[in-house]
């Protein structure tokens, strides 16, 4: 029974957290602009966000791998309650738009922070023998981001925006406490045989893993610049928020079968190898999107979708799992999500801009461009772990 708990638990987490990103950080412009900012200040709004977010996410990871009280579960429960207190401030009848985007911004920066110590915490637990399925979890988060992104996008049309940061504080407030039900079936840590590194160490162990994440980076890069943009894109092609929702649940609907038969997969190629094929389907996905003569076909470009982000999502997290010491586990999962932080980073530095100065076709050329040097830079990365350099 205990078994079994230990991962609806997990499979609960993985929900909210992606349950966010399917409400909060999928509608942040839309929230944002409502208030009459332009593309450019909000995409540098969210920018800066991001780029808290990665100094914390590696200062929090720095901190948890020195202190054995400081766990993965723990972090998680606190930012998930930091995040539904910021969400039920916005409730408020706030006064000053600087206070606004101010506490949305913290609640993103929370949301971007909670997959990677998420993906950590679920790494380490079945290490050490819990009956933890990361690919099923994760195929149950994206279901939630499915599910977020048509409901809400579909009620947007019909409630006020107060929808966005309502929904985001229930799950803020379900994800602290389902991490604590969680952390309290999975106690303590096992004692790791060797201490973890400092970062600087751990590069200089992994070298291979510094180029893996510069490919990370391009291709989140590419996959951001359609995610952060996908209202305006889908404006651009002829549609609105509720084409928008259509689009972003369908492309999570059609990562489940990838995730929940990862397993399957496993048992025809190895692991890396399907981490080598999922780049090339980031960039002729952005490639359909760019040719789409409107929204429909936009639809129609998802259909590349799970081979490319759902793929990577899995494979990477097991990658990483198996080709890096133990000892850098936590480390190893918090960069690789760092890693996509600033994909996302990058994407919203250049996508504001460019946007208010040419059009969304811009951004999909863009998404292009960055996804074919994404998968370039992967084949070099993984073919040096694998010669052993």
């Amino acid at each position: 029974m205990k078994k079994y708990k230990v991962q609806t638990f997990y499979c609960l987490i993985q929900f909210f957290i992606w349950g966010l990103y399917g409400v909060l950080l999928s509608y942040s412009h839309v929230y944002l602009l409502s208030f009459g900012l332009s593309n450019t200040v909000v995409s540098v709004a969210m920018a800066i966000a991001s780029i808290f977010a990665v100094a914390l996410q590696a200062g929090l990871t720095e901190l948890s791998v020195r202190r054995k009280n400081l766990t993965a579960a723990a972090l998680l429960a606190g930012l998930g309650g930091l995040l539904a207190f910021c969400c039920a401030a916005l409730l408020l009848p706030v006064k000053g738009i600087w206070l606004i985007v101010g506490l949305f911004a913290l609640a993103a920066v929370c949301n971007q922070i909670l997959p990677g110590f998420a993906n950590a915490m679920g790494t380490d637990c079945a290490r050490q023998g819990y009956a933890v399925n990361f690919s099923m979890a994760r195929g149950v988060g994206s279901a939630a981001f499915s599910l977020c992104t048509l409901l809400v996008g579909g009620l947007l049309e019909r409630v006020a925006l107060w929808l966005i940061p309502l929904v985001s504080g229930v799950f803020g407030t379900g994800l602290l406490l389902f991490t604590t039900l969680f952390a309290r079936l999975t106690p303590g840590k096992e004692p790791m045989e060797e201490k973890a590194e400092k970062s600087l160490g751990f590069f200089q162990e992994t070298p291979w893993f510094i180029l893996f994440l510069a490919g990370c980076v391009c291709l989140f890069l590419s996959h951001q610049t359609l995610g952060n943009y996908m209202y305006q894109i889908t404006v651009y092609k002829g549609g609105g928020k509720a084409e928008q929702g259509m689009i972003q649940s369908l492309a999570a609907i059609l990562e489940l079968p990838v995730m929940f038969g990862f397993g399957l997969l496993l048992k025809k190629h190895p692991c890396g190898w399907w981490l080598r094929l999922s780049p090339l389907f980031f960039v002729l996905r952005s490639l359909g999107m760019l040719l789409a003569p409107n929204a429909h076909w936009l639809l129609a470009a998802q259909l590349l979708h799970p081979m490319g982000f759902a793929l990577y999502t899995v494979a990477s997290v097991a990658f990483a799992a198996e080709a890096l010491p133990a000892r850098h586990a936590l480390q190893g999962q918090s960069y690789l999500f760092a890693a996509s932080s600033v994909g996302s980073i990058l994407s919203l530095l250049l996508g504001g801009p460019l946007l208010d100065r040419f059009s969304a076709q811009s951004l999909l050329l863009t998404a292009v461009l960055f996804g074919a040097v994404g998968y370039v830079i992967f084949q070099w990365s993984i073919g040096k772990k694998e010669a052993g350099k």
